[in-house]
C-alpha cells in the first residue's frame, strides 16, 4: 500500500528529526517553513532565547494582513451582536488562518471583544470593537501531528534554557 502525502512528510520529518540535534531541528524547521525576519521566527528566536516574559503582538496587524482570521473574528463578533450581545469570545483556529507566518507564529487563539455603538452607548448597525487576546506560546509534543517530532525536540529544549512564554494583543475591528 502506497503511503499518503502527509503520511510521507510525516516519515520525512521523523528521520531530520532522528539524526539532528534538537537545536538543529528547530533550525532546520526554522530555514524550511519560516520567512527569516518574520513573526514565527521572532517568536520562535524569543522561545530559544529563554527570555520569557510577556512578547507584544500587533493584533491590528493581525486583521490585516490574514483574512482568515479577519472573517473569522468578524463573523463571530457579527452573529453575537445579532444575538445582542456586547462581548465574547471568538476562538480562532489555526484552520483560520491565510498566513502561514501568523498561524506559526500564534498557533490556535481565542478573541476576547466588547463592543460599543456609535455614541459610547449599546452596539447598533456600526460598532467599535476592542478585541484582545493572551495565550501562551509553547509546544505540544504530546499531541499526534505531522510535526510532533519538532514539537518533541522543542520541548526537550527547555532543558537548555529554553521557555515559554506569553503573547498579547489588543486591537480594534470596526462594524459596519
Amino acid at each position: 500500500m502506497e503511503m499518503s502525502k502527509h503520511e510521507r512528510h510525516k516519515t520525512l520529518i521523523d528521520a531530520v528529526c532522528a539524526v539532528t540535534t534538537d537545536q538543529q531541528t528547530l533550525a532546520i524547521a526554522r530555514w524550511w517553513e519560516m520567512n527569516p525576519n518574520g513573526h514565527a521566527a521572532g517568536h520562535l528566536d524569543h522561545y530559544l532565547s529563554g527570555r520569557g516574559g510577556t512578547k507584544p503582538v500587533d493584533l491590528q496587524a493581525v486583521l490585516r494582513e490574514d483574512f482568515g482570521v479577519r472573517d473569522t473574528v468578524t463573523k463571530g463578533i457579527l452573529a453575537s451582536l445579532k444575538q445582542g450581545q456586547v462581548s465574547g469570545k471568538v476562538p480562532v483556529p489555526q484552520s483560520a488562518y491565510r498566513d502561514k507566518d501568523w498561524q506559526y507564529a500564534l498557533g490556535g487563539i481565542n478573541i476576547e471583544w466588547s463592543a460599543t455603538g456609535p455614541s459610547g452607548g449599546p452596539p447598533y448597525k456600526a460598532a467599535t470593537v476592542t478585541a484582545r487576546f493572551k495565550n501562551q506560546y509553547r509546544w505540544h509534543p504530546k499531541e499526534a501531528r505531522i510535526t510532533q517530532a519538532v514539537h518533541q525536540a522543542a520541548e526537550r529544549l527547555k532543558t537548555q534554557g529554553a521557555q515559554d512564554f506569553w503573547m498579547e494583543g489588543q486591537g480594534l475591528v470596526a462594524i459596519h
